[in-house]
Formats: C-alpha cells, structure tokens, sequence
C-alpha cells in the first residue's frame, strides 16, 4: 500500500511540475509559451512535461541502481 502511495504522489507532485512551469515559460518565456501551447494546448502541454519529468526521474533513478 506504502508503494502505491508514493506512485500516486510521485504522478502528482509531476502534474504539479508541469503546470509550473508552463506558468514559467508563460511569465518568463512568452515567445516559446506561445510556439508551444499553441502547438499542442495547454493540456497536452502540460501533459508532455509530466512525461519528461517522470521520464527523467525513472532514467536517473535506474543509473544509480545501475551503479550500485
């Protein structure tokens, strides 16, 4: 139950980062907010940042089990 509550957390705390930081590029970066929302939606493009962010994490948390 422990496992699955982190897995629960984990998707969200991602979903969470992603929709930061389209808040970001829409502050920060308007030019690629624009190019990239506009491309894909919000929704997708929130959603395409979720994926990067899990992605990422799972690919460096199995290079240091790699190296363990």
């Amino acid at each position: 139950m422990l496992w699955f509550a982190y897995m629960v957390a984990c998707s969200l705390y991602a979903v969470g980062f992603g929709s930061f930081f389209i808040e970001l590029l829409e502050s920060y970066f308007p030019f690629v907010y624009h190019n990239f929302v506009g491309l894909v939606g919000r929704g997708s493009a929130v959603s395409i940042i979720t994926f990067a962010v899990a992605a990422f994490f799972i690919t460096l948390n199995e290079i240091g089990r790699a190296h363990v």
